[in-house]
């Protein structure tokens, strides 16, 4: 499996429990990329993980919304109605 990997702001990055995510991603075989602003995903994509808050999503959606890519938020805020996964 291959996961396009969205952070809205670079502190959230070292966010302890996302790494432990990542990591235990990777230890059971899922690909991991990161994509920068703006960056389209590539077409073997198989998820985007959005990291951070509402507005984070938002974005993150707008890039796969044309290509049938599914989308799931880490809400890294305080309230994240889009994202309800809390890391």
């Amino acid at each position: 499996m291959k996961l396009a990997v969205y952070i809205g702001k670079d502190s959230e990055e070292h966010n302890g429990r996302v790494s432990e995510l990542f990591m235990n991603l990777r230890e059971s075989g899922v690909q991991l990329y990161e994509l920068a602003y703006g960056e389209a995903p590539s077409p073997d994509t198989d998820m985007l993980v959005s990291v951070g808050g509402d507005g984070t999503f938002l974005s993150a959606a707008m890039l796969v919304a044309e290509k049938g890519i599914p989308v799931v938020g880490v809400n890294l805020g305080r309230l994240g109605f889009l994202s309800e996964n809390r890391s």
